[in-house]
C-alpha cells in the first residue's frame, strides 16, 4: 500500500510540474515512476528560444537539467504515451510543428528528419491521442492542424482535409480515450 501511495504522489509531482513549467496538453497513458529506469521533464522555454530537458529523482522529484535545445519561441509541447517522442510548437506565425525523439538512456532530444512542419498561425496548444498515432495543433487561426505519427520515427504527416475548422481562437485541447 505504502509504494502505491508513493507512485501516486511521484506521479502527481510529475504532472503538477509539468503544468507549471508548460501551459500546454500532453498525452495520457498510464505511467508508473518507480517501474522506470530514468523520466524525464521537457519545458518549452518562449522566452529563450529553446525546449529544456531534464531529468526527474525517482525519490524526490528533484529536476537536473540535461539539456536545452534551440527552438523559436517554443510555446507547447506533447509527449506520447510510449515516451519516445516530443512535439513542439511555436507560439508566432507562421506556426511550426517540431519532432524530436527522446534518448531512452539519457533523456536526449534529437530532431526527427522533414521537421519541422507548418502549423497554421499563432500555435496556442498541442496534444496527441492516447495511442500515440495522431497530434493535434491548436491555431490562432480558429482551425486545428492535423497530423499522422510514424510510430517507429515519430515523423508526422499533415493528415488529409487538415487543417479542421473550431470556434474562434481555441486556447487548448485535449484528447481523451473513454473506456477499456
Amino acid at each position: 500500500m505504502k509504494a502505491r501511495v508513493i507512485r501516486v504522489v511521484l506521479a502527481a509531482l510529475m504532472i503538477m510540474s509539468i503544468a507549471a513549467l508548460v501551459s500546454c496538453d500532453f498525452f495520457t497513458g498510464f505511467w508508473d515512476p518507480l517501474a522506470m529506469k530514468s523520466y524525464y521533464l521537457y519545458a518549452a522555454c518562449y522566452s529563450s528560444d529553446s525546449v529544456w530537458a531534464y531529468e526527474i529523482d525517482a525519490r524526490t522529484g528533484a529536476l537536473t537539467k540535461i539539456g536545452d535545445y534551440r527552438q523559436a519561441n517554443a510555446s507547447c509541447l506533447a509527449v506520447d504515451p510510449a515516451g519516445k517522442f516530443v512535439y513542439v510548437t511555436n507560439a508566432w506565425a507562421p506556426s511550426k510543428l517540431w519532432a524530436y525523439t527522446i534518448n531512452a538512456d539519457t533523456g536526449a532530444l534529437t530532431p526527427v528528419s522533414d521537421s519541422p512542419l507548418a502549423a497554421g498561425t499563432d500555435s496556442s496548444s498541442v496534444t496527441g491521442d492516447p495511442t500515440g498515432r495522431f497530434v493535434y495543433v491548436a491555431t490562432g487561426g480558429s482551425k486545428v492542424v492535423a497530423y499522422t505519427i510514424d510510430a517507429g520515427t515519430g515523423t508526422p504527416t499533415p493528415m488529409a482535409d487538415s487543417p479542421f475548422e473550431t470556434g474562434m481562437a481555441p486556447s487548448g485541447i485535449a484528447t481523451v480515450k473513454i473506456g477499456h
